[in-house]
C-alpha cells in the first residue's frame, strides 16, 4: 500500500515537470506566432450578407489568426469575378458557383477547396398570379437569365423535358428583383437566400421552381484558388480551408450573433437588410449547406463530373474534358499555429501516465460492463437492421455482401444467399463503373458517404431503381473494414418521372392544339400548337377561361353538354368552330377529358383541338356540287317531261305519211326507188320515235311524274302479245322462240302497258344479241313465297361483270365503238329496272360471256289479286297485236313499240 502511494507521488512530481515545461515552449511559440501572420484578401461573389458568414466568423472569432493568417474580406468588384480577382493575384481566394467548373475545363488554373454549399442555391422565381409552377410554363414567357454566367442548372433543367431554349423568350439579368415586381419579365433566375423573402416583404406570394425537383442539383458557392498559389503554399491554403469551415460551423451555431456583426458591415443597411432578413437568409443558408447530412465543405470529385457530364449534355463542356489539378488534395504538415499543442500533449503524457495508475483498477470493471453492453447493442443492432422499410447491406473490402436485411431481398425479388456476390454484382452493367468508383472512394477513405441513384438487377423481371446512402463501415479502432449501403426503393417514382417526361415531350410536341384548365375551367397550360393555330401567346392566356375561342356560332346547350360529360368522368369528342386573335374562323374536332389525381378526384381537364378547317371546305364544295348537280337533272327531266307532246306529234306526222307514200294510197310512184328512200325514211322514223320515248320515260320518272295506270292484268296474255311482235325479227334471223307460262296464272294489279314495254325491252335485247342458231325463252310463274317471276333467257354473246355495270347504267353501251353491231341508245335497260320498281318488283340479270343472259323480274305478292277468267276480248287477231300508242307508238299494226336497248348495250 505504501508501495503504491510513493508510485502515486513520484508520478504527480513528474507530472508537474512535463505540465511546466509545456507552458514555457506554448508560449514562447505563441508570441514568435503573433509576429508572423501571413496576409491573405478574399474575395465574395456579392455584397456582404449571410451568405458569407462564416468568413465572418473564421476573422471575427480568431480562426484565421490561429491558423497564422491575416485575412482580408473584399466584396465583389462591379464588372469583375472572383475568378478574375484570384487569376489576376488581386486576391489569393474566392467564392465562386457552378461556374467555377466551366472556367476550369476551359483553360483557367483554378483549384476547388470546399463546397460550402452542397445543394444549389439558384432558383427561378416568379409571381403566383403569373402561374408559372412547371419548367413547360415557361415557354412563350420572359425569363431573365445570366449571359456571361451560363447557369447551368436552368439549361439542365430545360434540356431533361425537351423544351428548347428558343421557345422561351430570354432577356440578359439586371441582378435586380425589380424587374420581376413591376411586371417587366415573366421570372427571372435568383438565390433561394433572400429572392422569396423580398416578394413577400413586398406583399407578393413567390412561385418557386427548384432544380433540384427536377434531378438538377449541383455544388453553390464554392471555396477556391489558383493553381499557382495552391502549389507554392499549399499549408497555407489548407489551413485558410480548416479556419473557414470552422468559421462556418460557429456561424450556423451563432446564427444572431454573426447577424448582427454583418448589419455593422458597410453598405448591408443601406441596401434595406434588417435582421429579419438575414434570419431568413440564414435558414435558407443552413439547407444549402446540409450540416447534418454532409460534413462542412465536403468535396466529392464524382458529383463534380456528374456536373461536368451535364454541362456536357447541354452543350457547354465538350465530351472529352479533364478535371485534372482542379482538385485540391490537401496536406498532412501541422500548420505552425498548432505547434504548440504538441508540446502540450507532452505534458499531458505525463499526467496520463500518473492517471494510468489510477484508472488501471477501474478498467477491469468497465471492460466486463462494456462487454455487456456491447451484447445488447448488438441485438439491438441486428433488431434494427432486420426490421427496417428500407433495404440494408453491409460488405468487406473487397465488396462482397456480409449482411442484408429482408427488404434487401424483398427489393431484389431473391430469397438466396447473397454471401459468395458482391454488391457490384448485383448492379446493373450500365451503373457499375460509377458503383465501382464510388465504393473505391468510399473503402479509401477518399469520402466518408456518397449518395447515388442506381439500377439494380430484379430476379424474373427488369431492374429496379434504388437511391444509395454508401458509406464506410468501420471497426472500434476507426479502420474502415467494409462498406454499409442503405438503399431506397425509387422504381415507382423513376416509373412516374419518366411518365412525365415522356408525356410532357408528347404534348408540347402535339401537332393537335392542347388545353390544360383546372376544375374550374381556368387555362393553366397550351402547347406551342395553340400559339400557331390562335395567335394568342401562353402568357395571354394563363389563369383564363378558354371561353374567348367561342365563335358564338355554336348553341349554349352543346358548351352545356360538354361540361355536363367531362364533370361526369367522360370523354366529350365533337366539332366546333373557334375563333382566332384576329378575328377568323377555324374548324377543331376536339377530344375534352378529364384527368384524376391520386386520390381519384378529377384535378384537371384536357382539350385537344385538331384543326379540320380544311375538311370542311371540302365537304361544303362537295355539298354545293351536288346540290348544283341535282337542281340541273331537275330541270333537264322536267323539260323532257314538258316537251313529250311537241317532240311525239311532228315524228307521229312524218311516219304517218311517209307509211302512206309507201302504200301508195293515192296511186303508184312511178320509180320503185323511191318506195325504198320512203321505206328508209318510215324505219328511221320508228327508230328516233323508239329512241325519244325512251328518254321521255325515264325523264318523266326522274322527275316524279310518271304514274302507273293500274287494272287487273292478265300476264298470259301480255307475254303472248310481247312474244307475237317480236317473234318476225327473231323468224328473220334464224333464232328459235319458246315461251312457258304455268296453268291457272293468277292476274296481277299494275300497268299492262308498262308491263308490255317491260317484257319488249328484254325481248328485243334478247333476240339482239342471240346469234342464228340460237334460242330466247320467255317463262312465268308463282315461287313459294307467292311472288310472280317473270324470266327471259337467251343462248347469245352474254356479258361479264363489267359489263353489266354498263349495261345497268343510263345511255350505258357495252359495244360503243364507231363499228358496232347493233343500235340502240342504251335507255332499255334502265327504263326497265325502273319501271319494275315503280311495280314495287325486284329486278335481276345475270349473264356469262360467251353463254348467255338470264333477265328476271319479280312482281310481290301484293299485287296478285285473282286466277284467271275467261277472256272478254279475243287473244288473236288485229286487236291483240295492235300496240298501245299512248305513248307515241305507231300507228301500223306491225311496228314494235319502244323496244330499244339491249342487255349488253342498254
Amino acid at each position: 500500500m505504501r508501495r503504491s502511494r510513493e508510485i502515486y507521488k513520484t508520478g504527480i512530481i513528474h507530472g508537474a515537470f512535463f505540465i511546466l515545461l509545456a507552458t514555457l515552449i506554448v508560449s514562447g511559440a505563441l508570441r514568435a506566432h503573433a509576429q508572423q501572420l501571413d496576409e491573405i484578401r478574399l474575395t465574395l461573389k456579392w455584397k456582404h450578407q449571410f451568405q458569407f458568414a462564416g468568413y465572418y466568423a473564421a476573422q471575427i472569432k480568431g480562426f484565421y489568426r490561429k491558423a497564422g493568417l491575416d485575412v482580408k474580406i473584399e466584396e465583389a468588384r462591379p464588372g469583375a469575378l472572383p475568378i478574375d480577382s484570384v487569376l489576376g493575384g488581386r486576391s489569393q481566394f474566392g467564392v465562386a458557383g457552378p461556374e467555377l467548373l466551366n472556367a476550369r475545363v476551359h483553360g483557367e488554373p483554378v483549384v476547388a477547396l470546399a463546397p460550402i454549399f452542397q445543394h444549389s442555391p439558384t432558383i427561378i422565381i416568379s409571381r403566383k398570379k403569373s402561374h408559372i409552377t412547371t419548367p413547360s410554363d415557361l415557354i412563350g414567357r420572359t425569363l431573365m437569365l445570366s449571359t456571361s454566367n451560363p447557369e447551368a442548372e436552368v439549361r439542365s433543367i430545360l434540356f431533361a423535358l425537351a423544351i428548347p431554349l428558343n421557345k422561351i423568350k430570354v432577356v440578359p439579368h439586371s441582378w435586380n428583383l425589380e424587374a420581376l415586381i413591376n411586371g417587366d419579365v415573366d421570372a427571372m433566375t435568383a438565390y433561394s437566400t433572400d429572392a422569396p423573402y423580398i416578394l413577400r416583404r413586398r406583399n407578393m406570394t413567390p412561385e418557386i421552381i427548384r432544380p433540384q425537383d427536377y434531378g438538377v442539383d449541383f455544388y453553390g458557392d464554392t471555396l477556391f484558388t489558383s493553381e499557382d498559389f495552391a502549389t507554392r503554399a499549399p499549408e497555407e491554403v489548407e489551413a485558410f480551408r480548416r479556419a473557414s469551415i470552422q468559421g462556418w460551423d460557429y456561424a450556423l451555431k451563432h446564427q444572431d450573433e454573426i447577424i448582427r456583426y454583418i448589419l455593422t458591415l458597410p453598405g448591408v443597411v443601406e441596401r434595406g437588410f434588417d435582421a429579419a432578413q438575414l434570419r431568413f437568409e440564414a435558414n435558407a443558408t443552413r439547407q444549402l449547406i446540409d450540416p447534418i447530412k454532409v460534413g462542412i465543405g465536403h468535396q466529392n470529385p464524382l458529383r463534380w463530373r456528374a456536373m461536368a457530364n451535364q454541362y456536357v449534355d447541354i452543350g457547354l463542356l465538350p465530351s472529352n474534358y479533364s478535371l485534372d489539378g482542379f482538385f485540391f488534395k490537401g496536406v498532412s504538415t501541422v500548420s505552425k499555429t498548432y505547434l504548440f499543442w504538441a508540446v502540450g500533449i507532452l505534458g499531458g503524457l505525463g499526467v496520463l501516465l500518473i492517471l494510468s495508475y489510477v484508472w488501471a483498477f477501474q478498467l477491469r470493471r468497465a471492460v466486463s460492463e462494456k462487454t455487456a453492453s456491447l451484447a445488447q447493442s448488438e441485438e439491438r443492432f441486428r433488431a434494427i437492421f432486420d426490421g427496417a422499410s428500407s433495404a440494408i447491406v453491409t460488405t468487406d473490402l473487397g465488396g462482397r455482401l456480409t449482411r442484408w436485411n429482408d427488404a434487401f431481398r424483398t427489393m431484389l425479388n431473391d430469397d438466396g444467399e447473397f454471401s459468395q456476390q458482391r454488391h457490384q454484382d448485383l448492379v446493373h452493367p450500365d451503373d457499375l463503373e460509377s458503383v465501382q468508383n464510388i465504393f473505391d472512394a468510399i473503402v479509401s477513405g477518399q469520402v466518408p458517404t456518397q449518395r447515388t441513384e442506381i439500377r439494380y438487377l430484379r430476379k424474373g423481371g427488369g431492374p429496379c431503381w434504388g437511391e444509395v446512402r454508401l458509406s464506410a463501415l468501420r471497426a472500434e479502432n476507426n479502420a474502415i473494414i467494409g462498406s454499409i449501403a442503405a438503399i431506397n426503393d425509387i422504381t415507382q417514382r423513376k416509373q412516374s418521372e419518366e411518365r412525365i417526361r415522356v408525356m410532357g415531350g408528347a404534348l408540347f410536341n402535339s401537332p393537335n392544339m392542347v388545353i390544360v384548365t383546372d376544375t374550374a375551367g381556368s387555362i393553366e397550360y397550351v402547347n406551342p400548337m395553340f400559339t400557331t393555330l390562335t395567335g394568342y401567346d401562353a402568357k395571354e392566356v394563363i389563369g383564363k377561361n378558354p371561353r374567348f375561342l367561342q365563335s358564338g356560332e355554336t348553341s349554349s346547350e352543346v358548351y352545356a353538354a360538354m361540361w355536363r360529360t367531362i364533370k361526369a368522368g367522360r370523354i366529350w369528342q365533337g366539332e366546333l368552330k373557334d375563333r382566332r386573335k384576329d378575328g377568323s374562323y377555324f374548324w377543331s374536332s376536339v377530344s375534352f377529358f378529364p384527368i384524376a389525381g391520386n386520390d381519384g378526384q378529377i384535378s384537371h381537364f384536357v382539350a385537344m383541338h385538331q384543326d379540320i378547317s380544311a375538311r370542311k371546305r371540302a365537304q361544303k364544295r362537295v355539298v354545293e356540287a351536288r346540290e348544283q348537280a341535282e337542281i340541273a337533272n331537275r330541270a333537264k327531266s322536267e323539260l323532257l317531261a314538258n316537251m313529250s307532246h311537241e317532240l311525239r306529234t311532228p315524228l307521229n306526222a312524218i311516219i304517218g305519211f311517209s307509211q302512206m307514200i309507201r302504200e301508195q294510197v293515192f296511186g303508184e310512184i312511178g320509180h320503185p326507188k323511191y318506195l325504198e328512200y320512203v321505206a328508209d325514211i318510215q324505219t328511221s322514223g320508228h327508230h328516233l320515235l323508239d329512241l325519244i320515248t325512251d328518254i321521255l320515260d325515264v325523264s318523266a320518272i326522274e322527275a316524279g311524274r310518271l304514274t302507273l295506270q293500274e287494272h287487273p292484268c292478265d300476264m298470259e296474255k301480255i307475254i303472248s302479245a310481247a312474244s307475237r311482235l317480236v317473234r318476225p325479227r327473231a323468224q328473220s334471223g334464224g333464232i328459235e322462240m319458246r315461251t312457258h307460262v304455268v296453268a291457272d296464272i293468277p292476274l296481277v294489279r299494275g300497268d299492262e302497258r308498262r308491263i308490255k314495254q317491260i317484257l319488249l325491252n328484254l325481248l328485243s335485247n334478247a333476240v339482239k344479241f342471240t346469234e342464228r342458231g340460237g334460242v330466247v325463252s320467255v317463262s312465268c310463274s308463282v315461287n313459294t313465297d307467292g311472288e310472280m317471276v317473270v324470266s327471259i333467257c337467251d343462248t347469245g354473246i352474254g356479258m361479264d361483270a363489267h359489263g353489266l355495270a354498263i349495261a345497268k347504267s343510263e345511255f350505258g353501251q357495252v359495244d360503243s365503238g364507231l363499228n358496232r353491231k347493233n343500235d340502240g341508245a342504251g335507255l332499255g335497260l334502265p327504263l326497265t329496272i325502273s319501271l319494275v320498281e315503280l311495280h314495287g318488283g325486284v329486278f335481276s340479270i345475270d349473264s356469262t360471256l360467251g353463254v348467255g343472259t338470264t333477265a328476271r323480274f319479280t312482281l310481290p305478292r301484293e299485287r296478285i289479286i285473282a286466277q284467271p277468267h275467261a277472256p272478254d276480248a279475243p287473244q288473236g287477231g288485229e286487236d291483240a297485236r295492235r300496240p298501245d300508242t299512248s305513248v307515241g307508238a305507231p300507228s301500223t299494226p306491225t311496228a314494235p313499240m319502244a323496244v330499244n336497248g339491249a342487255a349488253g348495250e342498254s
